[in-house]
């Protein structure tokens, strides 16, 4: 018990590790991405399909409807990035990663975090 108390609440952790997030400029920064681009909000990708979350709806309780698509100008944005973890975590069938979507005039550019794919141009 003295070991969870020290860690504290859910909450607490899940906020920590929220905090704990780069941000989208130093995501842009260590992708290289240039400085025009501009930060549109946080996607879903699913890296093994190479797809991207569409929409996410639960029609009826315990029932989950997931759309996906093969490209990032067809995701569901998401403002922030515990929203985009929290749908993320939700889909058990595949792999999934929260990336940061970019918007550099006529492309697309999708930052990740750590060792998945280096970046995507669409």
């Amino acid at each position: 018990m003295g070991e969870a108390r020290r860690r504290g609440s859910r909450e607490q952790r899940v906020g920590a590790a929220v905090s704990s997030q780069p941000t989208p400029e130093s995501i842009r920064a260590s992708m290289g991405f240039p400085e025009s681009c501009t930060f549109v909000g946080y996607v879903v990708h699913l890296p093994d399909s190479d797809e991207f979350l569409a929409g996410a709806s639960e029609p009826e309780s315990g029932a989950f409807l997931y759309k996906y698509a093969a490209t990032p100008d067809l995701a569901k944005i998401y403002p922030d990035f515990r929203t985009a973890l929290k749908i993320a975590d939700g889909i058990r069938k595949h792999r999934t990663v929260v990336a940061y979507l970019f918007d550099h005039g006529t492309q697309w550019l999708v930052g990740f975090q750590g060792r998945e794919p280096d970046w995507q141009i669409a």
